[in-house]
């Protein structure tokens, strides 16, 4: 888990490239333009993705993005083209949420406890002389609050970003400085010049 980021920026997204369709099909992750900057992942759902290849083209809009955590592909949530219309992505399903809340975050507990046996095994049983029981006593109780800790805190984690996917009107602008600039290519000075 790593810090979610959720904003809005009034921008175009145009020469979008390199299509790869997700495993469900419901998703596209492209390379695309953003107001002159390359982004190299983007992710959006199927409808958006034809509006910003078809009508929705080289247009301004208010586009709300978000990702889950640091190393993930920005997310386009939410598209409001210059007429008012709102396209918002599916949101979650009752099995999406059973997953986030439930299955990932006992799995994440589970792994917790079983890392802190193996972390934890040697150096406890050194200080405890061998003591199997001892050493158990202390572990396994450890691994288990460590393992309820991190599991709730996951599904607190998945919840918060749910409920701010669902009210998209309260997040607050934002820019794309963090993403490089679109270097011209050589010659493109020129062959502006000489239009």
């Amino acid at each position: 888990m790593g810090k979610s980021r959720h904003f809005y920026a009034d921008c175009v997204i145009d020469n979008i490239t390199n299509e790869k369709i997700a495993t469900n099909g419901k998703e596209v992750v492209v390379t695309a333009w953003i107001d002159g900057r390359e982004l190299q992942k983007l992710r959006m759902n199927g409808e958006m993705y034809r509006y910003f290849t078809g009508i929705g083209k080289g247009t301004k809009n208010r586009i709300w993005f978000c990702t889950y955590t640091r190393k993930d592909p920005l997310m386009i949530a939410a598209v409001e083209n210059a007429a008012g219309e709102l396209l918002k992505t599916p949101t979650f399903s009752k099995k999406t949420k059973f997953f986030d809340f439930v299955i990932r975050s006992v799995c994440l507990g589970g792994v917790v406890w079983f890392a802190a046996w193996v972390i934890l095994f040697i150096p406890v049983a050194f200080v405890t002389s061998a003591d199997f029981d001892a050493t158990y006593n202390f572990i396994n109780p450890t691994g288990i609050y460590a393992g309820i800790f991190v599991g709730l805190r996951d599904a607190l984690w998945s919840r918060k970003h749910m409920k701010k996917l669902e009210r998209i009107d309260t997040w607050e602008a934002g820019d794309f400085n963090h993403v490089p600039a679109v270097q011209p290519k050589f010659g493109d000075g020129l062959a502006a010049m000489k239009k």
